[in-house]
Order: structure tokens, then C-alpha cells, then sequence
């Protein structure tokens, strides 16, 4: 679907320009508000087939009551989201397990270990460490203990350490039934393990290729991708053929299976040649890889979408030339260009996509951080105001980005960053954002903020104290998933503030309008493991060489429309929500545990604590299909590979599988 934008194309919509632009402040006037309400999805699944390439617009049922027409901004946002609250309850006698064994012996042993208990954690899957020293003394205590359903699963490269009778006791526990993972090359020289686990021969080490290619459909947006340049993706593998009856899941570029499926006996197992599994890029691949190998595999995850605009509302002078605007825009001031070109896309995008916009707000771009500072004058206030209006009338929330555009960090922290401005202490800061405050407040009649996002996405445990110092009611904090820890860069995980117990971390995993297949990846695999598009984009954008790389903006928004289409093809269920709306969501289930077992022909979820409904993804065996659910409801995302999304609206839910 190419949308179109206001029935104008390139130098057309500049000749209507020269038109309209003298009107400028005065539709902060005239605004017409709409319905600020139309964001968030009520989603009813039911048992459909896969979704198709093109999907229907949300019917009258998706789309919640309009709320009054006086809403003001971030009015109401809280409420908007309807959470089902139980009291705590105690766990079953019996559930899936997963037993992760693990070394702390290399660096990337350590690294591999912290990927696996994050994207656990994320999940809510329920394991156990065991040490890989501590397995190989008591390797029959701990087979012993695992059944069908749950997964031993291999996080250190150390299997080499077996002796032949520890070796012969783990394939005879797989060939009897026991499941298992392999998330790295064991370089075990071993015939007979090798044999066991799909290998006939081979193992020379192989230097690594120039990309990856997934080769199995096993989650939506995952087919064919190719990814060429991503963290550990080079990493040594071994040259290995395998029997016929292994399933490629992942190769190299030059063809080197990376990740396969292989049945020994009763157990079913998945293999990796490769340490991709040590980096952040690839937990959804690892989480899903997982999930094939039991006969059920049940995952939480959060079903959202969210979207970020940061530097908005902004104030530039009037006069200001986008200089690396390309045409038909070049020579637009830079505020006429965001006000009359990139705004009514953005606005147009919100329309056709659904999206709830978080914005985020920054006073000036003067990076001044003492001595003579920057003093808001009447344009700042008039562009805020209009700006303001035009999000009001989309719904969006408005958030926090900054007094200007420098990070929140002391000149003394993260000295290897020697180039950026920082400030002389945590009282500057407060000031500033004192002077930001007020005008917001002066413009705003008072509203609360929720939301913050670093600028540069960089902060300090010393700019955390300022902003709550200015800004107490905010709840969540939107930096980034991935970047330099020793520059500043707030690297995130979904989860409770590490510092700061009463606000919670939401960090983004992609950003910007040109997305091609590395970029497209980090959406997939986020999506994958933890259910959620979260996603940021400047005003800016088109005026910047780097990140237009040569394309003018009618390209880039083309570009990002069909990348929105394809994201929303293939996950029409997910929940456009605000940044707000997400933390009060993440701290009503942080505390949750997710129980599944399986009783007889039906999977059984029990949650300990929290709030529904719960989102999941659920795969069975293909083919199987689901003949009804209890406490819930469920609907195919990709039924050719057994994946279901599955929400869960009551404390217990059951799901009844076909015979």
C-alpha cells in the first residue's frame, strides 16, 4: 500500500507552499481537534489463516469510543489502558523447565550466558544455571529430572570435558526423549556426538562468511532474510555437511549451516555452528530457534507498538535554511519544511497506520551548558504552541526531551567522550530544565509528563537525579536497546529502572525512515523475543546528509510507509501504545511468573501475580491446530510453522488442541 500525501507530489506541493506558508502560527488558532482516543486496539483474535500481504483496514470492533472533543494533551492517557489486577498465587507442582548450562571460563561464554538469561527474563520462561562443571559431576541427577516437555539447553562450548561415559549417558537421555538446544559450536571431535547431532563430516575451522541467511520460515519477517553486517555475525564456525534429515534453519552467505533441526531418537535437538548467539542482535532468532524444540513452547511478550518523535515540538529560528534539504525542498527554511512538508506525512502516517505518537520535546538547540544560557523568546513559545496543538489533534502523548539538545551527564563522567558538551553539575541541569518546565507549563495549562528520552540517548545516574528533581511525575525513560556503555549511551532492557525504582526503562530498537535488511532485522528479532516495535524518528531527518544517505524526502517517507506496510502485514495485532502506556503496562506484569504444563491433549497457563490480559506467542506442532481456548483467545500468526498469538484475560487459561 503507497499512501497518498495530500494529493500533492514534489515541486507541486512546493508551488501550493508559496501559498499557505504566510498563514504559519495562525492555525495554532484554527486548529481542528480530533478524536485523541483513536490508538489504542481493543484486539478480539480469533482462529484465522496467515495474515495476508495487504490486511484490512481495523473494523468498527478495533477501534475504541472517541473521547471528548476538549481532551487535552496526555489527558486521560493512563486510563486508556484497561488492566485486568489478581492477587499473588503460588506455582504448580509441575511446569516446563529449561536447564541452561553455562562456563564462565571466555568472554564470550559470559556474554552468551547474559543474552540467554535476558531473553528468558523477557520471555518469562522459567529455567535454572547449572554450571557446566557442576552438570558433568552430576549429569544423572540432573537428566533425570527432565521430561518431555522441558529443554536442556547449552550455553558454554565446553562439552569436550565429557568423558565417553558422561557422553553416552546425554545421547541416551536425547535418544529416550530429552530435548535439547546447542546456542554454541561445542568444537567437540567426536564421532559419535556428531553423528548424534546431525553431522556425517567435517571440522576444519572456517573463518566466517559475510552474512547470514535464515533458510526455515519460523517467525514472520524471519524468511530469506539476509543480514550482512551485524555484531558476531563473522564469528568462526566449522565446515560441517550434515545428514539429509537435518533442517537448515541458518546458513552463511558461502552457504555453512549456521542453525539446524535434527531428531536423535525421541529428543529433538537444535544445533548451533556458530557464536552469533553471544551478541544482543539475534535473541529473538535464539528464542524461537528454542521454541522448536519442544512439543509446546510458550513465550510472553507485549504485543506493542511504539513510536517515537524526538525533537518535537522544536523551535528554529524562521530564517534557518535546511542547507542538505534535496529537492524539490531545497532552499525551505527549516521550520517551513517541518511544519508544511514533514508534518502533514507524519500526520498521514499516523492515519494510515494507527500509530500512537510519543513526541518529545526540546527547547533549543544552543548547547550551552553555563554562563551566558539560552532565554526562551515569543517564536520558541509560538512554535511549541502550534507544534502542541497539531499532536493534540493526533492524540499523541508529549514528552521530555531536553532544555537543548545535550545530554544529561557531568563534565566529569564517560571521559573517553571528549568531544560532546556536557554540564558542570546536577543544579545546572535542574535550573535548565526549570526554565523548559515553565514555558511547557505557561503553554500546556500545567499537564503531567510521563515520558523522557536522553538526548543522543545518553544519560548519567547524575541526570537521572536532575529530572526527578524537575519533573517527579515521569514514569519511564526511552533510550536504546544497544550503543557504547563507556560514552554515555543508557543502554536499556524492558524492565524496572536499575536506579531509579519508580520509573521504568523502555528502550528503542530501530530508528529512522531508510530501512533496509540490517535495519529491518533489529525490528524482526525485537519483535520476536519480546513482541514489541519500538521505534524513533527526528523532524530533522531530511536535512541531514547521513541519515538521508542522497534520498529526498518524498523517497524516504515512500520508503518507510511500504517498511510500516510490511511490519503490520505481518503483526496486524499489535497495540499502538504510547511510551506512558507501555510503563504502566511493564509495571503491572514485572513481577509476574508464567506457569505452562502440558495435560494430556491441552496446555495449561497459570500466572502467579500481575494484571491482564497477557500476550504470548504460542507454537505447537504444525498441523496440529487449536480446537478451542478457555481464559483467553488465540489466533494464528503463521500456522504453516504452529505459531499462535495468544492472550491470556484470565488468571488460568487452557488450550484445547486438535486429537
Amino acid at each position: 500500500m503507497k499512501t497518498v500525501k495530500n494529493g500533492l507530489k514534489g515541486k507541486d506541493r512546493v508551488v501550493k507552499l508559496k501559498v499557505i506558508l504566510f498563514w504559519g502560527l495562525f492555525l495554532v488558532a484554527s486548529c481542528k481537534m480530533a478524536d485523541p482516543t483513536a490508538d489504542i486496539e481493543d484486539i478480539t483474535p480469533s482462529e484465522t489463516p496467515d495474515n495476508t500481504d495487504n490486511p484490512a483496514p481495523p473494523s468498527d470492533t478495533d477501534t475504541p469510543d472517541p473521547a471528548p472533543a476538549d481532551r487535552e494533551l496526555n489527558e486521560g492517557l493512563l486510563d486508556d489502558i484497561d488492566l485486568d489486577y489478581m492477587s499473588y498465587r503460588s506455582a504448580p507442582a509441575e511446569y516446563q523447565n529449561f536447564v541452561v548450562v553455562y562456563s564462565d571460563e571466555s568472554d564470550g561464554e559470559i556474554s552468551l550466558k547474559e543474552q540467554v538469561c535476558c531473553t528468558f527474563n523477557q520471555a518469562k520462561l522459567n529455567y535454572s544455571l547449572v554450571d557446566m562443571e557442576d552438570f558433568k559431576t552430576e549429569i544423572s541427577t540432573y537428566l533425570a529430572v527432565l521430561d518431555s516437555q522441558d529443554v536442556l539447553v547449552f550455553a558454554s562450548e565446553r562439552l569436550w570435558r565429557l568423558e565417553e561415559i558422561e557422553r553416552n549417558l546425554l545421547l541416551k537421555a536425547i535418544e529416550d526423549g530429552t530435548n535439547s538446544i546447542f546456542l554454541i559450536n561445542t568444537r567437540y571431535d567426536d564421532d559419535i556426538f556428531k553423528s548424534a547431532v546431525g553431522i556425517t563430516s567435517g571440522g576444519t575451522v572456517w573463518p566466517g562468511g559475510s552474512g547470514i541467511r535464515i533458510t526455515k520460515n519460523i517467525f514472520p519477517g524471519f524468511d530469506n532474510t539476509y543480514i550482512s553486517s551485524i555484531d558476531f555475525l563473522n564469528s568462526a564456525s566449522i565446515a560441517f555437511e550434515l545428514s539429509t534429515d537435518a533442517t537448515v534453519i541458518a546458513e552463511s552467505s558461502e552457504g555453512t549451516p549456521y542453525i539446524w533441526k535434527y531428531n536423535h531418537g525421541l529428543g529433538n535437538i537444535v544445533y548451533t555452528n556458530s557464536s552469533l548467539f553471544q551478541g544482543k542482535s539475534f535473541r529473538g532468532l535464539l528464542l524461537q530457534c528454542l521454541s522448536l524444540v519442544p512439543d509446546y513452547f510458550l513465550s510472553t511478550q507485549y504485543n506493542s507498538a511504539l513510536f517515537y518523535i524526538d525533537d518535537f515540538p522544536v523551535s528554529i529560528p524562521a530564517g534557518e535554511i535546511g542547507t542538505d534539504l534535496l529537492e524539490p525542498y531545497e532552499g525551505m527554511s527549516k521550520i517551513d519544511f517541518i511544519n508544511h512538508v514533514w508534518w502533514p506525512d507524519i500526520k498521514n502516517l499516523q492515519e494510515s497506520h494507527n500509530l500512537k505518537y510519543t513526541a518529545l520535546a526540546v527547547g533549543n538547540y544552543i548547547n550551552v551548558t553555563e554562563g551566558d544560557l539560552y532565554e526562551f523568546t515569543d517564536e520558541d513559545r509560538e512554535n511549541f504552541a502550534y507544534h502542541g496543538a497539531l499532536l493534540k489533534e493526533v492524540g499523541a502523548e508529549l514528552g521530555i526531551h531536553g532544555y537543548n539538545h545535550v545530554s544529561l551527564v557531568l563534565n566529569s563522567e564517560f571521559t573517553d567522550d571528549t568531544t560532546s558538551t556536557k554540564w558542570p553539575g546536577i543544579s545546572a541541569m535542574s535550573s535548565c530544565l526549570n526554565d523548559l518546565k515553565r514555558m511547557m507549563d505557561d503553554l500546556f495549562d500545567h499537564i503531567p509528563y510521563y515520558s523522557y528520552v536522553p538526548p543522543m540517548n545518553r544519560m548519567s545516574s547524575s541526570g537521572k537525579t536532575a529530572l526527578l528533581d524537575v519533573f517527579p511525575q515521569i514514569s519511564n525513560i526511552a533510550a536504546v536497546n544497544q550503543g557504547i556503555e563507556n560514552y554515555g549511551d543508557l543502554i536499556q532492557e524492558i524492565e524496572e529502572d536499575p536506579i531509579f525504582s519508580h520509573w521504568f526503562d523502555i528502550p528503542r530498537f530501530s530508528s529512522g525512515y531508510l530501512q533496509g535488511d540490517n535495519e529491518k532485522w533489529l525490528i524482526y528479532d525485537a519483535l520476536a523475543y519480546s513482541g514489541v516495535f519500538s521505534h524513533f524518528i527526528h523532524p530533522d531527518d531530511a536535512m541531514d546528509t547521513v541519515r538521508n544517505e542522497g534520498n529526498n524526502w518524498d523517497s524516504m517517507y515512500s520508503q518507510f510507509d511500504n517498511c510500516l506496510d510490511e511490519i503490520f502485514s505481518d503483526f496486524p495485532d499489535l497495540k499502538r501504545i504510547s511510551s506512558a502506556q507501555m510503563a504502566k503496562i511493564t509495571r503491572a506484569q514485572e513481577g509476574m511468573d508464567v506457569y505452562s504444563w502440558k495435560d494430556g491433549n491441552s496446555i495449561r497457563i497459570r500466572y502467579s501475580e500481575g494484571a491482564t490480559p497477557v500476550y504470548h506467542y504460542l507454537r505447537i506442532q504444525p498441523g496440529q491446530g487449536i480446537e478451542s481456548v478457555q481464559g483467553g483467545t488465540v489466533k494464528a500468526l503463521q500456522s504453516s510453522s504452529g505459531l499462535y498469538l495468544l492472550t491470556g484475560t484470565a488468571r488460568d487459561v487452557t488450550v484445547n488442541l486438535h486429537p
